[in-house]
């Protein structure tokens, strides 16, 4: 951003969602960032980016667009914590305080778009769908110990955050299914996270060290997807993940559990196999029918790279952001 000509300004920023000290801190230095510049539009990103940003910007008469990649509120009863039903009402509670002060709602998919308007937090007028654009993924090569893996069975990645909600300990388990069956594989798991002690502990105890690697996400990142025979993402809950969009820029075949908007990027069976039941062996029987049909693979890898190009381009949505804050400067003017 910096060799783009943007200035960074740096808070004391947490995701935590009650931490009054580093809250404090970054409100005071988003309200001197704000006083202390001349900002034709703010755009704020995620739950807490919009709960700081918003009723600030618009105090300073500025016009607000918010992307919130996901209200918190909807996933609220899937997380394994006390108190889900009364953060579900809190949270929604914010968001539904806050839509008055947001002049543009840009949302990532359709779902996400409808789910806000029918909820009462977003009106039609103030709601735009932006889908998220990512770049093809670059032509260097990706760590070259993962074809080596012991097997001779195709490659499958996983390449996201090791948290709850991206389930990653599901794919561990589908992979001791396909195993148990006899079906060759070898498989890698990129990312960091706080499930990483515990997948690297499922991968041992289930004696796929030699097959399956687990690595983090640098220095591998987007290169691996070069490498990859199939991709999967098990999410537990998830609106639309952007690994998703680079394996289908990458052209590789997805196995993806059918949660929030996933089904707006990979269509089953024209460029995806979507998972509806949340066990490992209905994601093993989906990486089962792509390990054993290489045309198939290669039919829906070829399908997926089309989509992006028409669906996820990174040009596309940069105009489409552009335009919109085009819009919302004529309509505060």
């Amino acid at each position: 951003m910096r060799d783009a000509g943007a200035e960074i300004f740096s808070l004391d920023f947490v995701q935590d969602m009650v931490a009054p000290v580093h809250d404090a801190r970054a409100v005071a230095g988003l309200r001197r960032v704000l006083r202390d510049r001349r900002w034709d539009v703010v755009h704020t990103h995620g739950n807490k980016g919009g709960l700081f940003g918003r009723p600030l910007a618009r105090l300073r008469g500025l016009p607000v667009a918010h992307s919130p990649h996901g209200f918190s509120y909807v996933t609220q009863h899937l997380r394994d914590r006390r108190g889900r039903g009364a953060r579900r009402f809190l949270t929604r509670s914010i968001e539904r305080a806050l839509a008055p002060v947001t002049t543009m709602f840009v949302f990532s998919s359709e779902r996400e778009r409808d789910n806000a308007i029918n909820d009462g937090i977003a009106t039609p007028d103030r709601a735009t769908v932006v889908r998220y654009g990512v770049p093809r993924p670059p032509d260097t090569q990706a760590d070259p110990e993962l074809p080596h893996l012991d097997g001779d069975g195709p490659l499958i990645g996983y390449v996201a955050r090791l948290s709850p909600e991206k389930d990653p300990l599901l794919f561990v388990s589908a992979l001791e299914v396909l195993r148990k069956d006899g079906v060759d594989f070898r498989a890698v798991v990129v990312g960091d996270g706080p499930l990483d002690a515990d997948v690297r502990a499922r991968v041992a105890a289930a004696g796929l060290g030699a097959r399956v690697a687990v690595v983090p996400f640098d220095p591998i990142g987007h290169t691996v997807y070069r490498v990859l025979d199939i991709f999967v993402l098990p999410s537990r809950w998830d609106m639309l993940p952007i690994a998703n969009l680079e394996a289908m820029a990458a052209g590789v075949p997805i196995v993806a559990r059918d949660v929030g908007s996933v089904s707006e990027a990979v269509r089953d069976g024209e460029n995806g196999l979507l998972v509806r039941e949340h066990t490992a062996q209905a994601v093993a029987s989906a990486l089962k029918r792509l390990i054993t049909d290489a045309p198939l693979r290669q039919q829906l890898g070829d399908r997926g790279r089309q989509l992006h190009a028409e669906l996820f381009d990174i040009e596309r949505m940069v105009d489409q952001i552009e335009a919109t804050y085009a819009r919302m400067l004529q309509s505060s003017r």
